[in-house]
Order: structure tokens, then sequence, then C-alpha cells
């Protein structure tokens, strides 16, 4: 998510000026707990992340490298 908002962010900006980040997710590190700010809501662990899903326009699934 750090490299999300400093790389990625700021050009989805440029096209949805406005727009509202929610990182839901549980256990941030300390990292992407300090991305909090009035545009980016840190949820930390939730029952359910449907209303969040539910209510965005873009979702993203921050993997940078995998296998599987």
């Amino acid at each position: 998510m750090t490299y999300f908002c400093a790389e990625i962010l700021p050009a989805v900006r440029l096209r949805k000026p406005g727009i509202r980040l929610w990182i839901v997710g549980s256990n941030p590190p300390a990292g992407v707990q300090a991305l909090a700010c009035d545009d980016i809501t840190v949820t930390g662990w939730v029952d359910s992340t449907k209303p969040y899903l539910d209510a965005c326009q873009i979702s993203i699934a921050p993997i940078r490298y995998g296998a599987g």
C-alpha cells in the first residue's frame, strides 16, 4: 500500500480528483497506518469487506509479486 500510495495513487487522483482511499485489512503495519489522512482511511480488521466493496468505484489487491 505504501508503494500504491506513493506511485499509483497520484495518477489515479489526476483522473478522479477528490477520490478517497479505504485501506481495509487486519493488522496494518506502522508504515500503512502512517498513510492515514483526510482522504485515506486505514480501518484495520473489519467484520466484512462487503460494505466497502459495494460502495467503492475501484478495488485493488496490493500484490506486487507471488506464485502459485
